[in-house]
């Protein structure tokens, strides 16, 4: 006699639904890094219809947020996006003015070759680390890089509050596990996994250095094979 399986037993999701799972999670980041600054357009640009007298100084903030949003849409088209279009890491730097917390994390870069050119999956890489660095501060402290003899990139992010997300360490360890667990934390949680993801797509090895670390979460090393 064939047993059923009793009903408190759940079937595994599939890749498909973990893919699914992570496209709209990433959707909702999007959404969330571009609501506020469309808003703020929105409403100058309101402003600007309604208050005559003061429609110059409303349409100068709504050109400044204009501005401010292609830099954003740059940022997050690379960061996000599939194109291999080969990138400087000068170039690199200048897209991440446009995050949201740019003007509050310190990011130290100096020790990364300016001129030096990234393909499309480490450019992505490199970007979506930088941002999770600077998330991982809560506002607060330093990101830095730079570049070993080998080639290697060491990342350190420093402050009082700089921590790593849960479970990034077992991420950049199992791709797999980083693609189940993509969508756990939601919008704001999805940079962790990502990278690991992107990690694996640009064939790099993400390591976690170990020691005692004041005010610092433990630095990374990345190396492309």
């Amino acid at each position: 006699m064939t047993q059923r399986p009793s009903s408190d037993q759940t079937t595994p999701p599939t890749p498909m639904a973990l893919s699914v799972a992570l496209a709209q999670t990433l959707a909702a980041r999007l959404c969330h890094d571009m609501a506020g600054i469309v808003g703020t357009l929105s409403g100058a640009l309101e402003l600007a219809e309604e208050d005559a007298d003061n429609a110059a100084e409303s349409l100068a903030v709504a050109r400044e947020t204009a501005t401010e949003l292609q830099a954003r849409l740059r940022l997050l088209r690379v960061a996000f996006g599939t194109a291999d279009t080969a990138i400087s890491f000068a170039e690199l730097h200048a897209l991440l003015t446009a995050h949201p917390t740019a003007r509050r994390v310190r990011r130290r870069l100096e020790g990364m070759q300016p001129e030096r050119i990234w393909n499309g999956p480490a450019a992505r890489l490199l970007l979506c680390l930088v941002m999770l660095g600077t998330e991982s501060l809560s506002g607060e402290g330093e990101v830095a890089m730079h570049e070993e003899a080998d080639g290697a990139v060491v990342m350190i992010v420093s402050g009082p509050r700089a921590i790593w997300p849960a479970g990034f360490a077992s991420y950049i360890t199992n791709a797999a596990t980083a693609l189940e667990h993509a969508s756990d934390q939601g919008p704001r949680g999805v940079l962790g996994p990502l990278v690991a993801l992107l990690a694996h797509s640009a064939h790099a090895r993400i390591s976690l250095l170990l020691g005692p670390y004041a005010e610092t979460a433990p630095p990374l090393m990345i190396a492309f094979d």
